[in-house]
């Protein structure tokens, strides 16, 4: 028998080998096939995907976030986020309410959880101590001259509120007998009673440390120095909503460790996206932010249960919490084994 394949004539023997090969190439192709195909998942996140995210203070604690978006690392993984600054209380609830999808923030889910334990996880943790100072009037000497006097810090159960406690406690006080504590709202109203003397001390942050040396105030103990776990860089989410979502949580995770190592090695960039959003272009106290915050950042983002525990007591009626149930390290550990 002759064929003409494209003009080349073949015989009989010839077609025989064609067909073996054929069948050879049909048959690698059906086993190799699974193994070019998107990793299973891939296809449930859309590109590109909505994530609105909530931050609850604009100071240098955010700045991963802040590098991330400045610098396009959501648009890379197909994120199409927006950003909201939003008090605390407010980003929680707009949370719950499936507002927004994640909350950048600190111990404040761990209030809204008391009613319906689980239903809010925490996915990571880039700030795993609490980075403040305790600032003083210059005739305070020591931490123990508080005795009898008055320290401020911002809200109930907020941060800066077991930051001082822990402060107070590890140098033989205790708070609310020894040491009355004032709730003031915010960092910069701490400074302006500093500078009025109806406290005597209070919890700052940068850049308001800055101030407060130029005021003549005295840092009586650095908090961050003292490695108290706690959940200062905490991001969390609705449990529904990252069973529902679960790539979207590993992508944004990824982002968040892209932006702690883009803070990292490019200060410069990242006091650029930081005077973005603080809305100030001071080169002092940008500097200072920095220099406060980024030795504190870390890429290793598994939330632990003493980050959660060690706040527990300052927060009514959570006491009773187990902190086991308020994590979900799933999605980090997802997200760091596919970054490598």
């Amino acid at each position: 028998m002759l064929t003409t394949l494209q003009g080349i004539a073949i015989h009989g023997e010839g077609m025989k080998k064609i067909a073996l090969c054929n069948t050879v190439v049909l048959v690698a192709a059906i086993f190799m096939w699974p193994i070019f195909q998107p990793e299973a998942g891939a296809a449930e996140v859309k590109s590109p995907v909505k994530a609105p995210v909530a931050f609850v203070s604009a100071s240098a604690a955010f700045l991963p976030l802040f590098v991330a978006y400045e610098t396009g690392i959501f648009r890379r993984y197909q994120l199409d986020v927006t950003l909201q600054y939003l008090a605390a209380l407010i980003a929680t609830h707009a949370l719950m309410a499936g507002d927004i999808n994640f909350v950048v923030g600190g111990a404040d889910g761990i209030a809204a959880s008391r009613s319906n334990p689980g239903s809010i996880v925490y996915v990571a943790n880039y700030l795993p101590y609490h980075v403040f100072s305790l600032y003083s009037r210059p005739e305070i000497r020591s931490v123990r001259e508080l005795r009898g006097k008055i320290v401020g810090v911002t809200t109930p159960g907020a941060a800066t509120d077991p930051a001082a406690r822990l402060a107070l406690e590890r140098n033989t006080l205790t708070p609310d007998k020894d040491v009355k504590i004032v709730y003031l709202q915010s960092v910069p109203a701490i400074l302006s009673a500093l500078k009025a003397g109806t406290i005597a001390a209070g919890i700052l942050s940068a850049p308001t440390t800055l101030q407060a040396q130029q005021l003549g105030f005295k840092e009586l103990v650095d908090i961050g120095a003292l490695k108290i776990p706690a959940l200062h860089g905490g991001i969390y989410t609705m449990k529904k909503f990252a069973d529902q979502e679960p790539l979207l949580v590993v992508h944004f995770l990824q982002v968040m460790a892209e932006g702690v190592q883009q803070t990292l090695q490019d200060p410069a960039s990242a006091k650029k996206a930081l005077a973005v959003w603080t809305k100030n272009k001071d080169a002092t106290i940008l500097d200072e932010s920095y220099r406060y915050f980024a030795p504190q950042f870390t890429t290793e983002m598994r939330v632990h249960e003493n980050q959660i525990a060690t706040m527990l007591p300052f927060i009514p009626e959570s006491k009773t919490l187990n902190p086991s149930m308020l994590i979900d390290n799933q999605y980090w550990e997802k997200a760091k084994s596919q970054g490598k």
